[in-house]
């Protein structure tokens, strides 16, 4: 038994020392790939985390929305004496909006896209110090108010295809 072992050792040895170099790549290339399968894994990960710390703050940031939009709608009959009202909602609105585009998909993305335009129009972003000074019209605010609607819904049928598809 033990001559055995000491003649497979001998293959052993001979092997490695002919061919150390092909071994020495092969032990790179094993390096690599399990570099690249453990960046895979983070990259997995973060993409795990992302989908539920979004579906956990989700009912909040919807809420948010819906209650500046619920602000908005009140200003529309009479804007003229409710501007500060409708702009603390248009921030809002804007923070909301900005903080949502990171986090979701194509559909969601493109409607806080165009709800931030909407916003923009207005003269909110840039240059804020002279935000205010217009009266914003109430067809701007029923577009706006329209468009953030479409967001929340939007985000609704986001929740919804994440849980039908599991992903």
């Amino acid at each position: 038994m033990s001559s055995h072992l000491v003649q497979l050792w001998g293959y052993v040895t001979d092997f490695s020392g002919q061919n150390a170099l092909l071994l020495d790549r092969l032990f790179e290339l094993t390096k690599i790939a399990g570099a690249l399968a453990s960046c895979f894994a983070v990259y997995k990960l973060r993409k795990i985390e992302r989908k539920y710390l979004f579906k956990a703050t989700l009912p909040v940031i919807k809420k948010n929305i819906d209650k500046a939009l619920v602000q908005i709608n009140k200003g529309v009959s009479d804007h003229n004496s409710a501007r500060a009202q409708i702009n603390e909602a248009l921030n809002h609105l804007l923070v909301d909006a900005k903080s949502i585009r990171g986090k979701v998909g194509a559909d969601s993305k493109v409607a806080a896209d165009s709800l931030l335009m909407a916003i923009r129009k207005t003269g909110l972003g840039r240059r804020f110090w002279e935000f205010g000074r217009e009266v914003i019209s109430p067809e701007v605010l029923l577009d706006i108010y329209g468009k953030g609607r479409g967001l929340i819904r939007s985000l609704e049928n986001e929740v919804g295809d994440m849980n039908w598809s599991g992903k």
